[in-house]
């Protein structure tokens, strides 16, 4: 069987526990595409990943270059299209 490497992931629902996911995953430099019910959930959930990755740099638990790097790979959709 031959591997396939990841290149993007796709997240349904950037709510308590999807944003931190799509953090982690952003922050591993992988695409995240995160998916919601609508265009203001879905911006609630970047502005929650914002926060968190502020108080990670905030802390030194990762650099503004890590944090500018991982929102740049964080996309929002307000379908699963």
């Amino acid at each position: 069987m031959k591997e396939t490497p990841v290149e993007k992931i796709s997240l349904v629902g950037p709510g308590l526990i999807g944003h931190g996911i799509a953090m982690e995953f952003a922050l591993a430099g992988y695409s995240v595409s995160i998916a919601s019910r609508s265009a203001e959930s879905a911006q609630r959930g970047m502005e929650r990943i914002k926060e968190s990755l502020e108080f990670m740099q905030a802390v030194k638990a990762t650099s503004a270059s890590q944090v500018q790097a991982a929102m740049s790979k964080l996309n929002p959709a307000s379908s699963i299209e």
